[in-house]
């Protein structure tokens, strides 16, 4: 008797990867596979439907900003995620142990481990939004905001590095669990994996499977930018991230800022003259149930 084929929903960004990684190519690689398969374009459909349709896995095929799609509308009883990193960064992804070719990947999704991840809540002006990534704020989410998309890897670092050295600073205070830190920012990243941005490992201990978030900051003086701008150089060769770090589950950012980095898209306001306190005050925390994705061993 033959055995059922697993329901597979497939979420694809139409624009990442090539030829290859077409939608015909990709539906036949998962039926051959032995997946029956419900394809959708990741940025034409409404995720938060289409992830209610029963399945046995659900499978993000793009670069980071398709998984981020997915993880914010995924349920954490739901089935396990699987990707198919076809981006420039492919961050989340490699931050999971998630690599090699998608005919590699899909073949050990049977035998894969699953590996929980914790999104992240950002509450602010806009509201409450799940994270998949982090938030970001100064010299870096100048750039983030401002690198041409053309721009790979490399030459995206070299941007940032110009940046980072001569970026206006945040006056922030920061609370996290029962310490507060108040000061002038060059950079500030709040993130739940190693690697941000153009594949910068800026927290290469962050871990998105134990519910702490990296708090990586660079202070507002020249000894501390042009120590962090040498970094940029060749971040993967360092010893060491010039950064200081704290981590915690939760924590509040409170300061004079108009422009934040939500994963990969930029919140922008103005004070509220009319509040008691005119600048916003952002809530950063993991949620306490994780997500589950498929890591092939």
């Amino acid at each position: 008797m033959a055995s059922r084929q697993r329901r597979a929903i497939l979420i694809h960004n139409e624009k990442a990867g090539d030829k290859r990684h077409e939608r015909e190519a990709l539906v036949d690689l998962l039926e051959r596979a032995g997946y029956s398969v419900s394809y959708f374009p990741a940025k034409h459909c409404d995720l938060g439907e289409v992830l209610g349709h029963p399945a046995e896995i659900i499978v993000s095929a793009g670069g980071d900003g398709t998984v981020a799609r997915v993880v914010r509308e995924a349920r954490s009883d739901g089935p396990p995620i699987a990707v198919l990193p076809l981006g420039t960064a492919n961050n989340i992804a490699t931050s999971l142990g998630i690599g090699g070719s998608i005919e590699d990947l899909v073949a050990g999704w049977p035998e894969a481990r699953d590996r929980p991840y914790y999104p992240i809540s950002a509450s602010g002006p806009w509201g409450t939004r799940r994270l998949t990534e982090g938030v970001g704020f100064g010299a870096f989410e100048q750039a983030m905001h401002e690198i041409p998309r053309k721009y790979r890897v490399a030459r995206a670092r070299e941007f940032v590095r110009k940046i980072v050295v001569d970026a206006p600073p945040e006056n922030l205070e920061i609370g996290i669990e029962d310490e507060t830190i108040a000061g002038r920012f060059a950079v500030l990243e709040i993130t739940a994996i190693p690697l941000i941005g153009p594949r910068l490992p800026i927290a290469p201990e962050a871990d998105p499977s134990d519910r702490d978030l990296d708090i990586c900051f660079v202070g507002d003086n020249d000894t501390e930018r042009e120590g962090f701008a040498r970094w940029l150089d060749d971040p993967d060769s360092a010893k060491g991230v010039p950064v200081s770090v704290r981590r915690g589950q939760r924590l509040t950012v409170a300061g004079q800022f108009r422009r934040i980095r939500l994963d990969s898209k930029l919140w922008e306001g103005e004070p509220d003259p009319r509040a008691a306190n005119s600048w916003p005050v952002i809530g950063i925390a993991t949620e306490p149930q994780p997500l589950h994705f498929l890591v092939p061993g």
